[in-house]
């Protein structure tokens, strides 16, 4: 799973120099689509954390409509309400994982 979230992010965001920081996913949310969705009701992302280079470029894709960059105490206002404790829990995820790699 770890490998397909890689190849997955490397699409969407352009970056190809992304390390995965934990075979283990970070984040699990499950939320209800709109009606535009069809059949499928609900959703599952399913997240994992990455380190990108700092000096690494995005590059908006057939895959992805737009990618940016946000501090992670400075997401935009619509950001889903639950976004920045699941963002939260990634920092602190991030920071245990490099402690121990």
């Amino acid at each position: 799973m770890a490998g397909s979230a890689l190849r997955e992010a490397q699409e969407e965001s352009g970056i190809d120099a992304l390390s995965l920081m934990s075979q283990f996913p970070s984040d699990l949310n499950r939320h209800d689509l709109a009606s535009a969705f069809g059949a499928c009701k609900t959703h599952w992302d399913v997240g994992f954390i990455f380190r990108a280079p700092k000096d690494a470029q995005i590059v908006v894709s057939s895959e992805s409509e737009d990618v940016q960059w946000w501090p992670t105490d400075g997401l935009p206002a619509a950001t889903p309400p639950d976004f920045p404790s699941r963002v939260a829990f990634a920092v602190t995820a991030a920071r245990r994982a490099a402690s121990h790699g």
